[in-house]
């Protein structure tokens, strides 16, 4: 990951509650969870979690896949360390290893 994306990764999460949507997801963990429990578990209206979600999927936190009529959401770690992971590497003042 480079500078450019690990910035716009740590943008999505910057927003509270777009860092609310992922943290759920995260808590969910691999089996994921569809759009509609996940709204209902936030107490979000559709459109607003819709461009959460778009956001975050934008920026691959978030995987996406199609089961019948529903989406279902997985919080995507491999984007989340990287992004991190390019700070550990690149912050001058940081230790190497955490």
């Amino acid at each position: 990951m480079d500078s450019i994306e690990s910035a716009k990764v740590l943008k999505e999460l910057g927003h509270p509650e777009r860092l609310r949507v992922f943290q759920e997801l995260s808590d969910v963990g691999l089996e994921g969870i569809t759009v509609g429990e996940l709204r209902d578990r936030l107490k979000l209206n559709g459109s607003t979690l819709s461009n959460y979600l778009s956001n975050l999927v934008a920026v691959n936190l978030v995987v996406q896949v199609r089961e019948g009529k529903s989406i279902r959401c997985t919080a995507n770690y491999d984007t989340f360390d990287a992004a991190f992971d390019y700070i550990r590497r690149n912050c001058g003042k940081c230790p190497a290893t955490y």
